[in-house]
């Protein structure tokens, strides 16, 4: 029976025993119990009956439950019997499998036979099969362990089970030896078992593991980073490398077994650091962060500081590993690259050209600068794209799917080359049109593409007009007379015109030839002179070259030339190029020789007048002859004045009018005009000159006689402002007059006449009528009184200042015209002095008056306008206009009147008018910081 079942084995024996003991115990309890209840026999015979009848049922439900338990026992045991059968094949069929298949090494050893089995894994690693030890009687021990030593080692350990493992080296059937570890089995029928390992994979596991572990050690001290092993419980280093001892300035064995604190700068930057670090830990096991650490001696630096959690088998944490390195050079250079960063912003902000710069997968526009939406004339938030920028930028559909495509191609090619476009045609938010020039420069492993766009629209307009240019000038020198010439000194070429052959009667070689022959044609004397005043020109600042000079023509003759020549200058100011005419004046000499040789009775009178004269050409208006006195008076050498035209004496505003002054009195004998002149200084000076042409040969000349009348206009000026400031002060004594005189007189007179009003009504009413009338003239007598003397010497100029006097002015004509006026300045706090003011207030009077008397006009604008230290005087009308001689002749004394009072401001006059547009009148009073008032007020 197993031990294990606590069921009773039941068998016919056992049943019969159960059943005998069973009868005999009821027999002999039952009968004793049944006879000390029961003394009447009869009773008792019937209750033996009846137990009998009860023993027969009862013993028969027992039997049938024995017999009925027997069945079940004799089932279950069946059934334990099969399953013994199939436990005892399950475990014969896992013997072979263990035996034959698992990949281990297996020597089983019978010491009754003296014989080894072994299994599939040692016949193919060692490489003798159970059959050849048993056909050729192989001794197995000695052929595995051929040293004698290992062998008894070999054999002592088989000898000894229970001892572990022990590592052996074998060798196999081709003599190569494994290393191998074995354990030995004892049976109960004394035969040994041995389990082996073959050790050469896990030999050669753990060699890689100890470099693992070298190398890995190697690795833990080469680190630069600080590499920090922490107790996860007391916070106390439990190992570091070198670099940490490096970084921080403490020595190993002073780590090893302190806290991390020590680290930190202070208690406080400690605790946060673990706050920082504790939802992160708790999350992900990881914690990166940049704090401030402090080394050894107090320095603190910033550090990348990572921390990981490093959990043992069961999940807990064992260790702690920090990861510190100081990037206190990479904040500095952080610090550098944010600067750099912002300065590199604000460049490409205010670079002269347009940049962007988009996405190149899908065309997001990430950065455009100030200059970029300008060009192309639309907001940033609408060029947010490719394809936003191609719609608006380009909206005629055909032009823009022209030039989509071809951008595209161009961008897909990669070439670089072909990512720059010039001439592009773009339109801007306004509708207008422009041209640019893009380029783009791709970054494809930032996955970015710079954009780059410049403004031509004036280049091409530029381009244009030059080209228009160089027609014209091609054109003239074909057409000149006079010979134009070119010479590059980077190339060393010399170009001439059609006129050099002309003139000098040279065939025109190579711009080369041209180059080197040149100064074979100058004349020998005048060769030094040439070459000192170029180079002179060309080391100088100067833009300009002028000389004159004698040229060899090619038929031997001698020409006398001008020379005159544009320096051009690279942004150095080293000159690159020179532009320059020749004009042949030899027949002019000839007729200055011929002049002299003609007039020489007359030289004496031309030369010793003592008022300045001289000749020149109508044509060119260069001068033919100056005598001494023009030499005294203006300032230059003779040489000097045969070299220049009259224009070097004249302002430049004064050119066009010199000019068209020439060519208006051609053919004049005699005429006489005023003109300001320069002097070699530069001062100005008014002049009355009286020209008359003569003629020298062939040619006609103009002579001129020049009286400086410098003095006498500034006399005349002083005479005029006296006058001004005399009737100035005239007005105002005359004004106070009538105010403090007649006027007081006049309101004296009206409150009597008041003060008698009442008592009229007892005149008749004739008398009455002539009363009222009375004080009525009387009223308008004393506004008429005030309104002479405001306009005589207005109050409001000394009381309110020349703003505040303008506006009553403009008020008092709106009141007594129909004209429509509007008066606009910026001046409200300017201050100028007395006299200032009052001139100007006259100007502006006088102005006005003239255009009510005389413009018939509907509408009189003025302006009064402060910019910078100029003041600026403007009143237009839109009147009938007229010639200014005409004026002239109207105003009279009037217009003289206001071009004194503006001299005398130091100001310029300009007054534009033509019939049927109205009049213009432009004052400008420079300098008014000078004319400005020490007073802070008025009145």
């Amino acid at each position: 029976m197993d031990k294990n079942d606590p069921e009773i084995s039941l068998s016919p024996l056992n049943i019969v025993v159960i059943y005998l003991i069973v009868a005999g115990i009821w027999i002999a309890f039952t009968d004793r119990m049944l006879e000390s209840w029961v003394t009447d026999p009869h009773a008792l015979s019937i209750l033996q009956t009846y137990k009998g009848w009860f023993y027969v049922l009862l013993t028969g439900a027992g039997l049938y439950w024995l017999i009925k338990k027997h069945d079940q026992q004799l089932q279950k045991k069946e059934v334990r019997l099969e399953n013994l059968l199939g436990e005892v094949q399950s475990e014969k069929e896992l013997k072979d499998v263990l035996f034959e298949r698992i990949p281990i090494l297996i020597t089983i050893y019978d010491p009754d036979l003296e014989q080894f089995e072994v299994n599939r894994e040692f016949e193919k690693v060692i490489g003798w099969t159970n059959e050849e030890i048993k056909e050729k009687n192989i001794d197995l021990l000695k052929e595995v362990y051929p040293d004698l030593g290992t062998r008894k080692n070999a054999v002592q350990f088989m000898n000894n089970p229970g001892l572990g493992w022990k590592e052996f080296t074998i060798t196999t059937k081709n003599g190569h030896q494994i290393p191998t570890s074995w354990t030995q089995i004892r049976l109960t029928d004394n035969t040994s078992v041995g389990i082996g390992i073959d050790m050469t994979d896990i030999k050669a596991s753990q060699a890689k593991i100890r470099e693992s572990r070298e190398l890995l050690k190697k690795i833990f001290e080469s680190l630069e980073s600080s590499l920090i092993v922490v107790d996860p419980q007391d916070r106390t280093i439990v190992d570091c490398n070198s670099a940490t001892e490096k970084i921080f300035g403490y020595s190993q064995d002073k780590l090893l077994g302190s806290s991390t604190k020590m680290l930190h700068v202070d208690e406080e930057s400690y605790q946060k650091f673990d706050e920082m670090s504790a939802q992160p830990l708790a999350n992900k096991g990881v914690f990166q962060t940049e704090f401030q650490m402090q080394k050894k001696d107090g320095t603190v630096f910033y550090s990348d500081h990572t921390v990981t959690l490093v959990y043992d088998e069961d999940g807990e944490v064992n260790k702690v590993v920090s990861v510190v390195r100081d990037i206190t050079e990479r904040k500095k250079s952080e610090k550098e690259l944010q600067k750099r960063k912002e300065f590199i912003e604000k460049t490409i902000q205010n670079l002269p050209i347009g940049v962007a710069v988009n996405n190149i997968d899908n065309g997001k526009v990430t950065l455009i600068n100030k200059k970029f939406t300008e060009i192309y004339g639309w907001p940033q938030k609408t060029l947010k794209d490719f394809e936003s920028f191609f719609k608006k930028v380009y909206p005629e559909e055909e032009y823009r799917q022209q030039v989509f495509d071809m951008v595209n191609a161009d961008i897909a090619s990669g070439n670089p080359d072909r990512m720059q476009w010039k001439g592009m045609r773009v339109t801007t938010q306004e509708g207008k049109e422009r041209i640019v020039n893009a380029k783009n420069i791709p970054l494809y492993d930032q996955n970015l593409m710079i954009s780059t766009v410049v403004d031509v629209t004036e280049q091409k307009e530029l381009e244009q007009e030059l080209k228009k240019e160089k027609q014209r000038f091609q054109l003239v020198a074909e057409t000149t007379s006079d010979i134009i010439w070119d010479l590059d000194f980077k190339t060393e070429e010399l170009w001439w015109s059609e006129g050099f052959e002309e003139v000098l009667g040279y065939e025109r070689h190579s711009l080369k030839e041209n180059y080197q022959k040149w100064s074979a044609y100058i004349h020998p004397d005048d060769k030094d002179k040439i070459t000192e005043s170029s180079e002179q020109a060309l080391n100088s600042a100067s833009r300009k070259w002028k000389e004159e000079y004698r040229l060899i023509k090619a038929d031997g003759s001698i020409a006398h030339m001008v020379d005159r020549a544009i320096i051009i200058r690279d942004n150095n100011g080293k000159a690159i190029r020179m532009v320059g005419t020749m004009d042949d004046i030899t027949e002019r000499r000839k007729a200055q020789k011929k002049l002299r040789e003609s007039e020489e009775k007359y030289r004496h009178l031309f030369e010793n007048n003592p008022e300045p004269m001289w000749i020149y050409n109508p044509e060119t208006l260069e001068f033919i002859e100056v005598n001494k006195s023009a030499i005294n008076h203006y300032g230059y050498t003779e040489e000097e004045f045969l070299k220049m035209t009259l224009l070097d004496i004249r302002p430049e505003e004064d050119a066009d009018a010199l000019r068209k002054n020439v060519e208006q009195n051609k053919g004049e004998k005699s005429y006489s005009e005023e003109w300001v002149h320069l002097k070699k200084d530069g001062s100005p000076i008014t002049v009355e000159l009286s020209a008359a042409d003569v003629q020298y040969g062939n040619q006609t000349y103009r002579l001129v006689l020049v009286n400086d009348i410098t003095q006498q206009k500034q006399m005349q000026e002083k005479i005029i402002q006296s006058l001004i400031e005399g009737e100035d002060r005239e007005r105002k004594r005359i004004a106070h007059e009538l105010h403090d005189g007649l006027g007081q007189y006049l309101v004296a007179a009206s409150m009597n006449l008041q003060s008698a009003k009442a008592d009229i009504e007892e005149l008749s009413n004739k008398r009455q009528n002539q009363f009222k009338t009375g004080l009525s003239l009387l009223k308008s007598a004393l506004s008429e009184t005030r309104s002479i003397a405001h306009n005589l010497m207005p109050k409001a100029i000394a009381d309110y200042g020349l703003t505040a006097a303008l506006e009553n002015l403009v008020n008092n004509f709106k009141k007594s015209t129909d004209i429509e006026f509007s008066l606009t300045h910026n001046c409200d706090q300017l201050k100028l002095n007395n006299q200032t003011e009052i001139n100007i207030y006259r100007i502006f009077q006088e102005i006005i008056t003239n255009a009510i008397r005389h413009a018939e006009c509907t509408k009189i604008d003025i302006r009064l306008q402060l910019k910078d230290d100029s003041l600026t005087l403007i009143i237009k009308d839109n009147g009938i206009g007229a010639k200014l001689d005409e004026q002239d002749e109207e105003t009279g004394l009037g217009l003289r009147s206001i071009k004194t009072r503006v001299r005398s401001l130091k100001g310029s006059l300009d007054i534009h008018s033509e019939p049927g547009k109205g009049m213009k009148t432009c004052i400008t009073i420079p300098e008014i910081d000078n004319l400005k008032s020490n007073k802070t007020d008025h009145g």
